[in-house]
């Protein structure tokens, strides 16, 4: 169980990932502690009362293990799944103001989107990275808009196909999170200062 769940967390954001977003894995909430108690004591994670952390080295290591065959990365599928299920009940965002329940889930979303393994045939709902980006946008966070776009259009051209009418409007969407991003960048001197 402590190996399943720490390959799990190793697809998601490595701060304040919610227990309760992890309590699928275990049929019994007291296997679930029990393999974040021994994960913790071999200090590969770090718990608070409602909250994991996973240390990053751990975390690199795990996702960047070689592929054996055709078989998805160790924890990808469960990560995949854990977030689904986490975000499909919460609906769309709001499209003004702050959604603590999206706020929570959010910089998981941006890094299981990030990490999509080459060849990797991600399962999670175009639709809710697209949603969660729109979101961001929202916020006026565009830069954290674009692996979330970029994983939505991957997942739009695999399923619908290229030409799809919703494979056009995210890649349009990309386009314009892309280009706000560049236009906002702010450009420095040789010497560091903001030109």
């Amino acid at each position: 169980m402590a190996v399943s769940v720490l390959s799990t967390l190793a697809w998601l954001a490595p701060d304040d990932i919610p227990v309760e977003l992890l309590t699928p894995i275990a049929d019994d909430s007291d296997d679930l502690h029990e393999a974040l108690g021994i994960l913790a004591v071999y200090c590969m994670v770090s718990l608070t009362r409602d909250t994991v952390s996973i240390h990053r080295l751990v975390q690199s290591t795990l996702r960047n293990q070689s592929n054996l065959g055709d078989t998805a990365p160790a924890g990808r599928p469960e990560a995949e799944r854990l977030l689904c299920a986490a975000v499909v009940p919460l609906g769309e965002p709001p499209n003004s103001g702050r959604s603590p329940a999206w706020d929570r889930l959010l910089p998981h979303l941006v890094a299981l989107a990030a990490t999509t393994p080459d060849g990797h045939a991600d399962t999670f709902p175009a639709g809710r990275y697209a949603s969660a980006a729109r979101y961001l946008h929202g916020l006026g966070h565009d830069a954290g808009a674009i692996p979330l776009l970029t994983a939505a259009l991957a997942r739009c051209e695999a399923l619908p196909g290229a030409e799809h009418e919703l494979t056009m409007k995210v890649r349009a969407n990309l386009s314009a999170v892309s280009t706000l991003v560049i236009v906002e960048r702010p450009s420095t001197s040789r010497e560091g200062a903001r030109v």
